[in-house]
């Protein structure tokens, strides 16, 4: 059985003129004999699928995502397609310049040791459009709330034998309008850490918006650690270069693959659009990697690589 994950990233929709509305069909032309055998698809998104966090522009990402699903199960009506997202730092609705919310970042960053779920919870506030939004999707319903708060989304499916297991880290619900690297901090203790690497076989599949050089240097370690014990996959977005890496844990005997991806819709450059796309046999863990960039009038293949097995 195949499953495939459609990965976007930084979609910057806006009011406005946004390029990407003339890139849909090429998209899900460039794809859809790759989902021909395919009853599944993933379409991950690692943030930014707004520009400023507002309402009205995600009702624009909306209208886009729907494009993208008629169209693919027009090619393949057996077809099911799940959205799953993270947050990024443009998801973060900052028009009413919180002081309180930037007193509470500067402690956190000062000492990272008084982080609470309330400091969290109020920091968050921000994302209540996105969060609004990701509710209107069937995804809703696959989450583990007994794993969930601010900081982290478990996301379950069971196909046949398989269980498909998505964890959507926030690593922007401390994101300011102009943030500076090494200064974002998950705060890791205030999420159910053992019970994730407990109840954790099946495809273990890690996302957020922020590579780990946005966090605090003494941080990433510990973020690192957390993933690479509880993820055979890492998808990132922000910073809108694609790039695939296996990292190899000789102690732990394991292997976790990174993905990162280019940005759907640049704000300064209507000709930069770029997305990936993941095949996987559940069978026999066959993973293959195409990476897709825009060249003048249509999405070329970049990347066709075959991942080793771990």
């Amino acid at each position: 059985m195949k499953i495939s994950i459609l990965h976007l990233s930084d979609l910057h929709f806006k009011n406005g003129e946004n390029s990407f509305l003339l890139k849909v069909n090429n998209l899900t032309d460039s794809i859809k004999n790759k989902l021909i055998e395919n009853k599944l698809l993933f379409i991950l998104i690692s943030g930014d699928l707004a520009y400023s966090g507002k309402k009205e522009e995600y009702t624009l990402v909306k209208n886009v995502l729907d494009t993208i699903e008629k169209n693919l199960k027009s090619y393949n009506n057996e077809l099911v397609v799940e959205f799953v997202f993270t947050p990024g730092n443009h998801d973060c609705d900052f028009s009413n310049n919180d002081e309180i919310r930037n007193i509470l970042i500067d402690t956190v960053i000062k000492e990272p040791s008084k982080c609470s779920s309330q400091i969290v919870k109020s920091c968050t506030k921000v994302q209540e459009n996105y969060l609004e939004f990701v509710s209107n999707y069937n995804s809703i319903n696959m989450i583990d709330k007994s794993l969930t708060n601010e900081l982290l989304t478990r996301y379950e499916y069971k196909i046949s034998e398989y269980r498909i297991l998505f964890n959507s880290y926030n690593t922007a619900w401390m994101s300011r309008k102009n943030e500076k690297q090494s200064q974002l901090i998950f705060p890791h203790e205030l999420i159910e850490m053992d019970k994730i690497l407990e109840d954790n076989s099946g495809v273990r599949i890690s996302f957020f918006h922020h590579p780990y050089h946005w966090l605090e240097h003494q941080n990433i370690r510990e973020f690192k650690n957390l993933l690479h014990e509880s993820s055979d996959i890492i998808f990132t977005g922000h910073e809108h270069t694609p790039s695939a890496t296996k990292t190899t844990d000789y102690y732990k005997d394991m292997n976790v693959v990174h993905i990162e991806a280019g940005t759907i819709q640049d704000s300064h450059d209507s000709k930069e659009s770029k997305f990936n796309l993941l095949t996987i046999e559940l069978d026999t863990g066959k993973k293959k990697l195409f990476v897709y960039e825009w060249n003048k009038s249509d999405f070329n293949k970049t990347l066709e690589k075959e991942l080793e097995q771990n």
